[in-house]
């Protein structure tokens, strides 16, 4: 587990008092301040309709659909993104190995006509650059893992005011006032910012 540490002098102390509601960063007021993910759930709602479908004789199927929405707020004030899987090029590297193998196993089956000798190589060099890929990717997903995990620290520590129209993201030992609009960009940005220690 990882927490930050005091970013600055002039952060040591956090407008937030114990036992209080936290205030916004920008006004003072703590009347229309909401958490950024009570904000993010409520901007979202999904709507169920039920029916039958009648037709020709003998026609009488029920049905059931649903459609979800999201407002543009709770689009401006979503967590940040986990980054993709290492698992995919993995995926991918297996599926063009077989794919190399049979296409090989039919070409030496050939003679390599058809094509299949051309073919081969070609699948031969995505392996090879796949191959590649995976250390990197992992590295990758591994670094952007951790941005994302530290951003959504900060993402779970943010207060929306409806009067102002920031967010205040208030932590141990720090806060910052950020805008609403890319919140999950600025969250990782400000995470790439901040000196972290690890915890017990």
């Amino acid at each position: 587990m990882e927490g930050l540490m005091n970013t600055s002098a002039s952060q040591a102390v956090s407008p937030a008092v114990p036992g209080e509601r936290p205030r916004c960063l920008k006004c003072g007021g703590t009347d229309l301040l909401v958490s950024v993910p009570a904000v993010v759930r409520e901007g979202r709602s999904t709507a169920v309709v039920r029916g039958r479908i009648t037709g020709s004789p003998g026609v009488d199927l029920p049905f059931r659909a649903s459609a979800s929405t999201v407002s543009g707020l709770a689009q401006a004030l979503a967590a940040p993104r986990r980054p993709m899987s290492p698992v995919v090029p993995v995926a991918g590297l297996v599926v063009a190995g077989l794919a190399e193998l049979a296409v090989v196993a039919s070409a030496v089956s050939e003679g390599g006509r058809y094509g299949t000798g051309a073919l081969a190589g070609v699948l031969a060099v995505v392996v090879v650059l796949l191959a590649g890929l995976v250390p990197w990717w992992r590295r990758e997903a591994v670094r952007r893992g951790q941005a994302a995990e530290r951003a959504w620290y900060l993402w779970r520590r943010s207060w929306y005011c409806r009067r102002c129209g920031v967010v205040s993201v208030i932590w141990d030992g720090g806060f910052r006032v950020l805008a609403a609009r890319n919140l999950a960009a600025d969250l990782v940005v400000l995470a790439g910012q901040l000196p972290w220690r690890k915890r017990a």
